[in-house]
């Protein structure tokens, strides 16, 4: 969880910083010790986010950047909406708390499904959907395949965490939203599953008879 710096910087770090909301960088403004005005502020952290240090504080770049902003120092967690932590446009930034925050998470390097919420069972071999709800996990079903066990965590995760849900198929998952198939309804009737194709109507197999078949026996 990103942390939070205890107090605003002071005015003399913003006065020397520059930052462009549209492209997220900030600049500094003034030349020091052999650094140039116009150079890139910062350097990443071992979280992938930028940190700028001023007086032997460090401040990360995000939060600097909603204070330049939007005049207030953030009291709450600055969320990254595309979860990249050097992305620091302010369109890609929000206000979450940290249940939001963590929702909006990539997946851990020790995920082996290759989907978030989706564990495959050891004994039987299928694949389980969950998702955190509080402190605990929340089961989804069961499912053949690890796609249809992460469409499942998408559909709940929408439902339950709104915007800040990260999600396994954004695009697909978006259109249900849009076109009205919202996942409190599936979830209420039970874990997804893909419809059987409907029978051949019977008119479709009366024409398939050979006529001659029955000529013949005639």
């Amino acid at each position: 969880m990103p942390g939070r710096n205890p107090s605003p910087p002071p005015a003399e770090l913003l006065s020397v910083l520059r930052y462009d909301p549209a492209t997220g960088v900030i600049v500094w403004t003034n030349t020091l010790r052999g650094r140039p005005a116009g150079r890139r502020a910062g350097s990443i952290d071992k979280d992938g986010y930028r940190v700028i240090c001023h007086g032997g504080r460090t401040y990360r770049a995000h939060h600097l950047a909603w204070l330049i902003k939007k005049g207030e120092w953030p009291e709450q967690i600055v969320d990254h909406a595309n979860g990249d932590p050097d992305d620091n446009r302010i369109d890609n930034l929000r206000l979450s708390t940290p249940s939001q925050n963590s929702s909006n998470r990539k997946l851990p390097i020790t995920n082996t499904s290759g989907y978030k919420g989706v564990v495959r069972h050891h004994k039987s071999g299928r694949w389980n959907a969950q998702i955190k709800d509080g402190q605990k996990n929340r089961f989804l079903g069961a499912f053949d395949t690890a796609a249809e066990a992460a469409r499942a965590y998408d559909a709940a995760a929408l439902e339950m965490r709104g915007e800040f849900a990260r999600l396994n198929f954004p695009i697909a998952s978006n259109r249900r939203a849009a076109a009205g198939e919202l996942v409190a309804g599936r979830l209420t009737r039970g874990p997804y599953r893909p419809r059987k194709p409907k029978p051949t109507p019977m008119w479709v197999r009366v024409e398939e008879i050979d006529l001659r078949d029955y000529a013949d026996a005639a």
